[in-house]
């Protein structure tokens, strides 16, 4: 069981060499960043004070999604600390998880009626783009250059 729940928390053997985790690494870092500079900052701290904005909560609202202020809150922790988390490697997968269904409520909820691209308003293509980003992470992991790395190499040799 403790294999497991390390596995599902600081799990994912990343890629097979150093360069691949490099490059793993740095897509990590860099769509953790976005996001959390892009839509998680502003929604957890901005114009309107801590917290979501009553503008993204009557958004969710009229969505028809249930308990709009507890999924504000929700979306806007996945978006700022979850992708904080990303950024440092920590919990990358549980992280991932959480910015996957986000992002398939932004793709499929909320930008609905929106095409998949656009060359003049809004469309489905930059939350699809985050989701296949997040969908990686989720199942390859953070891989070395990270602190679910070190935790697991850290719990694996004390279980040894």
């Amino acid at each position: 069981m403790k294999k497991f729940i390390r596995f599902v928390f600081f799990g994912g053997d990343g890629t097979t060499s150093a360069a691949g985790d490099f490059g793993l690494g740095l897509a990590r870092i860099g769509v953790g960043v976005m996001m959390f500079i892009g839509y998680g900052l502003g929604k957890i701290w901005g114009n309107h004070g801590f917290g979501p904005s009553q503008g993204f909560i009557d958004m969710i609202a009229n969505m028809g999604v249930p308990s709009p202020v507890l999924m504000a809150w929700l979306s806007t922790l996945t978006e700022s600390v979850a992708a904080a988390l990303l950024v440092v490697g920590l919990f990358t997968r549980l992280s991932a998880l959480t910015l996957v269904i986000n992002m398939c409520v932004a793709a499929f909820l909320a930008m609905g009626a929106q095409p998949f691209f656009s060359n003049s308003g809004p469309s489905k293509e930059r939350p699809l783009l985050y989701l296949i980003a997040f969908i990686t992470f989720l199942f390859i992991g953070a891989g070395r250059f990270s602190l679910d790395r070190l935790i697991r190499g850290r719990a694996t040799t004390a279980v040894s």
